[in-house]
């Protein structure tokens, strides 16, 4: 009994990690990625620097918040948009997260 308790104290201090998943072919927003699929920054980020332009990035489109991401199997996603308006979340019964139109007013 005692190696059991011991075993469940040790398994409890482990930091539980949670997978990166995605559906094949949909889009998502950096920040649902984070909040609900299990990506990190670092890791969205290296897409983004992959992905876009060596040299062209601009402030917004270094923001993993604000890219949208086009998952291409269920663990591997790529930079798409980078979003100057924001990404809009449409949530898990969606298909596709989108970024937001900026508007006739578009900088």
């Amino acid at each position: 009994m005692k190696s059991f308790a011991t075993v469940a104290f040790l398994l409890a201090l482990v930091p539980s990690t949670i997978a990166a998943t995605c559906n094949a072919n949909e889009y998502y927003c950096g920040s649902y990625l984070m909040s609900a699929r299990g990506w990190d920054q670092g890791g969205l980020q290296s897409q983004i620097m992959r992905t876009m332009e060596p040299g062209c990035v601009k402030p917004y489109e270094s923001d993993v918040r604000r890219t949208l991401f086009l998952c291409t199997d269920g663990n591997n996603v790529r930079a798409e948009k980078a979003c100057q308006c924001g990404c809009r979340e449409l949530g898990a019964d969606a298909q596709n997260d989108m970024c937001y139109d900026c508007g006739p007013n578009q900088f």
